[in-house]
This record gives C-alpha cells, structure tokens and sequence, in this order.
C-alpha cells in the first residue's frame, strides 16, 4: 500500500482530532484536492506529518502533481500552505548515501567554504533555502540551533550571503575550524534524531559500527539527543562521516562535536557555607583546583551551585577532585549550559526505578471523575504526556489510581524518562486534582428531604451532589467554581430548612376568649407591635384571638396579653336617649382618633341600644369620661308659655328647613342631633356645633334675625389649632356676646363660620380676628442622616409634647438626592451621588459587563434607558467570535442615552480568582475608561460603584481599585477630564463608599442627605 500513499507536511502545529477533521474534508473533495483518499492517518514518526491513503493512482498521482494545497484550518491558524511528497520506500530523502559522497569539514579541499549557519529553524527549512541560492549543499549539525554549511568554492559562500539570509530569520557568519577545535572535546559527541522509540539496547552496536568499535558510554540528554563519550580518542571526522551516512532504526542521525564546558555543578549542604567562602574556596587552586569564577548561579538555594570559570581546564580539573568545606562534603560534576545537563560518562541502563504506581484518591472523587467521560479523557490525556497510563479502581478495599509507565522498557524513552517518571507522574496527578474539590456538610436526613426538592440542578459535567444517609452529611464533588457556588447555595437552602423544621416541631395554636369585641380589639391594639414571630387571628364572631407559633413565643404573647386585659376596665355613663341615639349616628373609631388618642387616652366608646360604657385602662376610665363632656354637648330648651305652640310649630318648620340646609352646607348635620317636641327642643352633639345651633334657635325664639359670616384662614392646620387649643366659644367676650365659632375644613378655602345677632355680629367678627393675628406659623428642615426616620418614628410622641405646649405639630418629608464632592489633585473633582447611572448627563458614562454578557443590574438599566440598540458594539464583538478580557474596555456612541458616549468594562467577579488580581484587573478597567474619555475630549464621566454588587466585591475595597485608577490617571495628566460622577442606586453602597473616600481622600466636602423631614409649629 506504500504505492498509493502520499505524505503530507507544512503544518504548524500537533495533529489534532479538529485539524485531522478539517484535512479530510478537503482531500475527500476530489474537486477541490484533485482526487479522494480513503484514509487519513497520523505518520507515527512526526506528530506534525499525515499519512494520505489513495485507492486509485490516478487521484494519488493528480493531488501529487499540484505540489502544494492551500487549506483553511480556521480559528487562529487560517489558511496555511501543505505540500506533498511520496513516501520514503517510493522516494528516498535527498541524503548523503555512500561515504565518499561526504566530505568531511575538518579535510575539505582548499577551496572550500565553510559557512557557520545559526536558526531557530528546522533542518528542511534551511536546505531548502540554500537550494535556490547553490548547487548540493551540505548541512552538518553542529551544536544548538547550529549548523555547518560546506560548499564547493568561495563563489558559493558569496551567493549565499548575498541571499540576505537574515530576513528569514537565518544567521551566517565563516567558520575557522582550526581556531575552534580547541574548544571543542575530541571524546564526546552528540548524537540527535533519536526520539523515544528506538531500542536503548542496540544504541551501543549502532556506535561501534561507527567507530570502529572504540569503547564508549553513553548518556541520555532532553530532546531527542544522547551524548557518547569515548575512553580514548578516536577519528573524529571518520564517525561523524558514517554517523551522517547510516541510519539507525531507519531514522536520520545528526551528529557534531561537544564544545569542552567551562562550566561545574556543585551539589552538598551548603546552608551554613556562605557565598563569599565558597568564591574564595573555588578561585583557590591549591585549596580546589579552581581559578577565576566569571559567573555564579544558585540553581537551588542552599543544596545547588552552578561555577564558571575563565578556562575549560579549570572546569575539568575541579570536577576531577574531591571537596570539603567546613566539614561539608561537596561534589562537583561537569555541567554543559547548552544542554542543560550534567554528564558523569557512565552509561546507566540499570532498571532501578519505579514503572508503575498506586495513588489513593477519596472514593467519591474517584467515582465522578471514572463515570464523567469529558474529565476521565482529561486525566487519561495529561498523564499521556508524562508517559503513563491511568486505570481506576474503584472496587478495591482502597480506591485508588493506578499508573504504569507506557514507554517500552528497551526503548530510549524508558532509559530516558524512567529515573524522574514517578515524579513527573505523581505531579500531573496532583496538578489535576487539585481541580477538584469534594465538600462535606453535615446535614440530618429531615432536613434533606426539605432541601433536595428545592436544590439547583446540577450539570453532571461540572459537580455531583448526593446524600449520604449513614454519616448524615451531604457530598458535594466537583470543580472548585462550580462547588463553591453549589455549597454557598445549598447552605443557605439547609439554614432556611433548618429553621423551618424547627418552627414545625417547636409550633403550637392557643386561643384566648374575651366578653366583647371591643375589648378583643383594644386589647389587640395595645399589643400588637409587642408580638413578634407569633402568628395572630381574631374571630369577631366568638370574640376569641389566635395565636400560632414558637410555644416560648406563644406562651409570652399569652402572658402579655393577660396583663393588657388586667389593666383594662369599663364604666357605664350616665346617658340620654338622644345621646345614645348620636354617637350611635358617628364613626366611634374615628371620633376615638380625634379625640382620645391626641390625649393620649386608651379608651373605647361602646354604644348600645339603650346606654353607653367607656372601656379604658384603669388610669384614664375618668379622663375618658371628661373628654366625651367636654366635647359632646345636650341641651333642652323650654318653649316658653307665652309662644303659641301651634303657631310656633309653623315656625319652627320654616326654620329647621333653613337650619338643616346651613349644616348641609358647611359639611355639619351629621355633627348634631335636634329633636322637636310640644314643649322642648333637644339638642346633642360636638359642642360647637350645638351652641351655634343654641344661637339661632335662641333667635329664633327671641324673634332676633341671626347673621352668620366666614373669616378665611390661610392653612387647614390654623383651622386644626383653633378647633384644638383656642376654645373661642369660652373667650368671655364672645360668650357676652352670644357668638358661636364653627371651623370649616375645606381643603382650597378653610375658613371659621362666625354665627351671632346682626346687632353683636361686627363686634364678634372683630374679636375673633384679633385671636387670629396671635397665631404664628415656623417651618423647621431636619436633613441630617437619620434625623428624618427618629422623627417619623416619634411623631405621635412629638405631637402630644407639642399639644402640652399649646402648639400643633405637624411632619411633612421630602426627599432629596445624596450628593457629596470631593477635590482632589490635579483640579479633578469627584462626586458621590444616588441614583441611576443609565440617566447621568456626563459626557461618557461606564457600564460594567462580565465578558459581553449584561446580566447585572447596572448593564439592565442602561438596557432599560437606552433601549436594545446600545447593544450593537458587543454584537459585532460576538460575530467576529471575540470577547471581552477582564480589564478590557472599548468605547461606542449612543443615541438614546443622555450622554452620547458608552464605555463597555469587563469586570471581574470576585470569589473565581484571586482577589488581588481582580483589584488589579479593577484598576486597570477605570485607569483605561479615563484615558479613553480623555483622549475623546470628554470633561466629565460618570460610573457606579465598580465591581459591588452582584460582583462580589467588597465596598471599601472597590473604592479603593478606583481612586488606584483616578489617582494613576491624573498622574499621567488629566487633559479635559476634570469631573468624575460615581453614581449608585444603593444608599447602603452610597454610605460605604461615602466612609471609604473620608479615609482615602480626607479634607473638607458638601453633602445633601436623601430624606429630610419639615415640621411645621402654629
């Protein structure tokens, strides 16, 4: 089948299953490729080779005649150039075939040219390079990225340096091979091309072939090299001339010459040894061998030294010694810098280390990672590139990984890996474990069965949740992000379960009877705000209250109320018929209101058919009696013999038509009671209104015309502070005169109705003015912090002081945005504000974002302000299949926001990484707006609180990352940038920010409070 094959090279990169995919798709399209393979297939020999497989020659032979194909890999690689080659076994590698095809650099004729050439790139690279420039070039590897290059004549040499070499990353310069073999060690040679692969056991039968079967050792060095050391010296330029020309195990070999190290490697206890001795030791040549050091590097602190010295001689002479210093044994052994290794020229092929190893893992943790096949390949690949193969037991006694070397035991790889495999392994292991985490939360079975039908679903690909009924505890496997955020979660869920299960079995009802329900509903008035955590229900119907909660809690309640009933008693009054009948006519809850509790007086009025109770706690039974007096009025006047009672009864008709359509009007029938008989008229309700009907009824009687007239006030509460402290019908003026006062609540004209005889009316009208004028109104503005919630909380307190000192007290809010200001250096001022970001008129204003997502409330309320359109550059961002990193930032114009500038900033959240890298990544995203606000010519910008919130980050230390970046920002120089707006919609997050700057920033700054309070005193 080798026929039919054709090799494929040029790619950049390892084959991978997603390379491999694209590959095949474009050498199956006959079309595009020129035929279709039937098989595609890693070259086991370089990861960076495929194997095409043609049935059909004519497809081999048509892909193979266009040379090169161009195919698009997408993602970051593109399109990248491949060619096509046969086979070795079909078309043998250009190479030296026979020994005298080769001329060896150190013999070659005189007219020769030697050309040292230094690259990073591959061998093919630069033979290709120097074929367009002359004719059969010869590449012979010299050291690292070292080669030399023999042509015919000093014309060549010429050609290729006229090539300019350099653009391609190709460094030339003569090699004077007589003035370099001193440096050079004639018994020690490197050998490369010898990958994992090949058999450890003929390496030394592939040497003797090529040195005539000199006697040698050989070392295993990184890479693909060995290093041969032989006991004497031998043909230099006849072993690199056969090495060049024979393969072994059908692999090219490069050999060259070592360069003699000047350089030692000191091992032993050096800690108490400081570094000036062992200088001195070292430069001493009696005392180690040594000579002057040019350089002195600790590899490890303590245990490790590398020396170098001025001559390779000194390198080898002190090597070659034993040492002691300070009665510490030390040796020193030759290191080679270029290869990074220390020879000893012994060959060690004894099989003294570890092949296979048992490492415990917790069942659990085990148990997800075997059954998750995404993270058992993960495992299984990681471990692959340390040369071993995983298998899991998950049955045993003990759990564990168990890990076997998987490079074949005569094979190179074994010899070479083998003494720092169990090392390399057991660190890749623990590398990927640490990944994971598996966490315990203690939890009983009860409270599980509440919690499992209310927990997250988990994605099995990232955590596992299950129970553990036997220890009681909850197992939680997984990443440590994913677990970390399932635990915080699932903790939360048990604390509100537990205490939920605590409240069922700790929770019992009792109900407590009362003989009415006006003392179930006192009672519960005066114990309402007292009774927390306890469920509570009145039945009207029974006059019994429930309560349902915590037994300590429902026992307390009981007891509170127990004593509330103590304290309470009842009193039945005094009371006529038209009484009953009135209040039986009221709003008692209101009238109550208005008149029991502004004196502070605990009481109920109960009206029944016949009489009226007054129930009231024991102190105020006698108060409460004494406020219905003073405020409710009876009065019977006689009609006198002389009147004819039938004549007058005409009249009276005509006059309580009159009178019921005067307190209709002035919103005050339903505040009196008048009753007509033969010989009497009853009168009963609020006193002032009686007396004004007393007033007219009197005229009435008296045959004198009666005149009422309105004086307008300027406030309802000037009418509330006369009906409440003037008392007008007791002033001795107006009582001599007969005037009745009646206020008049209107809310856009309020006015008193002032009610005498048309003779005394202008004398009235005068001395109730003059009470008036004494009234005085004073405006007061609390808008400190906290001052406005005491007084909301004090008010019924505050107005009973006030009422003691003849005042009416009334509490009125208004709310004011916070807003403090800071100066700082560089004439830049920062504000400190609440409210919206999304409605700041700053020239440009900052929406914080993770990647391009806007799933946090500040990014939802420039959506809500700005509309979907403000979306449109993180679009063009996710189309192009590019993100956001944290810190970034990118600038757009917007139309529909108050400011025409929008900075997107990738923030980062706290608690997915290290704290103090995501401060830094914090900075580095308010640093970056500023300077791109700057550059724009923008005077102002507006920000929220960067990074709180649903970010995680703590206040104090978000201030702290962006006054880092204002502070950086002005000491690049601030340009037009002069104002900076942060903006918050959390008065909290305000509050903390507001402390927080006190102390970073300091010095003087105005503020206003967002609540302020008025109280307004007649």
């Amino acid at each position: 089948m080798a026929g039919k094959n054709l090799i494929l090279e040029g790619l950049t990169v390892d084959l991978d299953d997603q390379i491999k995919s694209k590959l095949a798709l474009y050498f199956k399209n006959k079309r595009r490729s020129g035929g279709e393979i039937s098989e595609l297939r890693a070259d086991p020999t370089d990861e960076r080779r495929v194997v095409l497989v043609y049935v059909d020659d004519k497809d081999r032979n048509e892909v193979l005649s266009r040379k090169t194909h161009q195919v698009d890999l997408k993602g970051s690689l593109g399109v990248v150039t491949l060619h096509v080659t046969l086979p070795q076994d079909v078309k043998p590698e250009p190479v030296l075939s026979s020994e005298e095809d080769f001329v060896c650099y150190d013999e070659a004729k005189e007219d020769a040219a030697l050309l040292r050439v230094t690259s990073e790139r591959r061998r093919e690279s630069l033979e290709m390079f120097f074929e367009q420039c002359i004719k059969d070039p010869i590449l012979r590897k010299h050291g690292k990225n070292t080669w030399i290059l023999q042509m015919s004549n000093k014309s060549d040499m010429e050609s290729v340096c006229a090539s300019n070499p350099q653009q391609y990353g190709i460094s030339v310069d003569v090699y004077e091979g007589k003035e370099e073999e001193d440096l050079l060690d004639r018994r020690r040679y490197v050998l490369s091309g010898l990958d994992d692969c090949c058999p450890s056991d003929t390496i030394s039968m592939y040497i003797h072939s090529c040195s005539h079967g000199a006697e040698h050792s050989w070392e295993a060095v990184s890479g693909d090299s060995i290093v041969v050391t032989f006991k004497e010296d031998i043909d230099g330029c006849q072993f690199l001339t056969k090495t060049f020309t024979k393969r072994f195990n059908n692999k090219k070999i490069e050999a060259f010459r070592l360069e003699l190290t000047k350089s030692v490697i000191v091992h032993g206890n050096m800690s108490q040894i400081s570094e000036e001795f062992l200088t001195l030791y070292f430069s001493n040549k009696m005392r180690s061998g040594g000579d002057i050091i040019k350089s002195f590097v600790h590899v490890n602190q303590n245990k490790s030294i590398v020396i170098t010295f001025e001559d390779w001689k000194v390198a080898q002479r002190v090597a070659e010694r034993k040492h002691t210093v300070m009665e510490k044994v030390l040796v020193a052994q030759l290191f080679y810098p270029d290869l990074q290794w220390v020879l000893t020229g012994q060959t060690h092929l004894q099989d003294n280390f570890s092949t296979d190893i048992a490492i415990p893992v917790t069942p659990d943790l085990l148990s997800f990672i075997n059954r998750n096949e995404i993270f058992r390949e993960e495992l299984t690949s990681a471990l692959q590139r340390v040369q071993a193969i995983v298998s899991f037991n998950i049955i045993s006694k003990h759990p564990q990984l168990e890990l076997k070397m998987s490079m074949n035991k005569y094979s190179l790889g074994h010899f070479r890996h083998g003494p720092s495999w169990e090392t390399n392994a057991r660190r890749e292991v623990q590398t990927h474990l640490e990944k994971y985490i598996v966490e315990h939360i203690p939890m009983k079975a009860e409270v599980w069965q509440r919690v499992k039908g209310s927990c997250p679903e988990v994605n099995v690909a990232t955590a596992l949740i299950s129970f553990k009924i036997c220890s009681s505890e909850l197992l939680v496997v997984g990443r440590w992000e994913e677990v970390e955020t399932l635990v915080k979660e699932i903790k939360s869920k048990m604390e509100k379960a537990s205490d939920e299960l605590h409240v069922v079995k700790n929770t019992i009802e009792k109900g407590i009877q009362f003989v009415s329900k006006e003392m179930l509903d006192l009672t519960l008035d005066l114990v309402r705000d007292e009774l927390v955590n306890v469920d509570l229900s009145k039945n009207n119907e029974h006059f019994t209250i429930h309560l349902k909660g915590l037994s300590e809690k429902v026992e307390m309640a009981e007891t509170l109320i127990q004593k509330v009933q103590d304290t309470l008693t009842s009193k039945k009054l005094d009371s006529s018929q038209n009484l009953v009948q009135f209040l039986q006519s009221l709003d008692l809850t209101k009238f109550q209101n208005d008149h029991f509790s502004l004196d502070n007086i605990v009481a109920v009025v109960i009206c029944g058919k016949e009489s009226v109770t007054v129930l009231a706690k024991k102190g105020d039974i006698v108060r409460a009696e004494n406020k219905l007096k003073e405020v409710i009025k009876q009065e019977a006047l006689s009609i006198s013999g002389e009147y004819n009672k039938e004549k007058f009864g005409e009249q009276w008709k005509t006059f309580n038509a009159e009178l019921k359509k005067e307190l209709d009007a002035t919103q005050n029938s339903q505040n009196v009671l008048i009753e007509f008989s033969e010989d009497k008229i009853k009168l009963c309700g609020f006193r002032s209104v009686v007396d004004i009907v007393i007033a007219k009824v009197k005229g009435c009687l008296e045959n004198k015309k009666v005149v009422t007239k309105d004086i307008p006030l300027k406030t309802l509460q000037e009418v509330e502070f006369v009906e409440s402290f003037m008392n007008l019908p007791a002033d001795p003026q107006l009582k001599a005169l007969g005037v009745t006062v009646l206020p008049c609540r209107s809310p856009q004209s309020p006015y008193l109705k002032v009610t005498a005889t048309s003779d005394q009316i202008k004398e009235a009208i005068h001395v109730v003015k003059s009470h008036i004028k004494t009234i005085a109104t004073r405006k007061y503005m609390y808008s400190k912090a906290g001052e406005a919630k005491i007084l909301k909380d004090n008010i019924s307190l505050l107005k009973m002081q006030a009422k003691g000192l003849c005042c009416n007290l009334k509490l009125s809010e208004q709310n004011i945005p916070q807003r403090f200001s800071y100066y700082l250096k560089g004439g830049v001022t920062l504000t400190l504000s609440q409210g919206n970001i999304a409605k700041q008129t700053s020239d440009v204003l900052i929406c914080p974002l993770v990647n391009t997502s806007f799933n946090n409330p500040v990014a939802q309320q420039f959506l809500k302000n700005g509309g979907p359109g403000i979306k449109n550059a993180i679009v063009r961002l996710e189309r192009l299949k590019q993100s956001l990193v944290t810190g970034d930032v990118i600038m757009t114009i917007v139309d529909t926001l108050k400011s025409k500038r929008l900075i997107y900033a990738a923030i980062p959240v706290w608690g997915k990484s290290n704290s103090d890298l995501n401060s830094t990544h914090l900075v580095t995203a308010v640093l970056q707006s500023l300077l791109k606000g700057a550059n724009h010519q923008c005077g102002s910008l507006g920000m929220p609180a960067l990074g709180c919130g649903t970010f995680g980050c703590p206040v104090k230390d978000s201030c702290e990352a962006i006054m880092k970046g204002i502070r950086g920002f002005i000491g690049l120089g601030c340009g037009s940038m002069t104002t900076i707006h942060l903006t918050e919609s959390d008065p909290k997050t305000v509050e903390g920010f507001k402390s927080a700057l006190e102390s970073l920033v300091g010095g003087s700054f105005n503020f206003f409070f967002g609540s302020s309070c008025i109280l307004t005193n007649c």
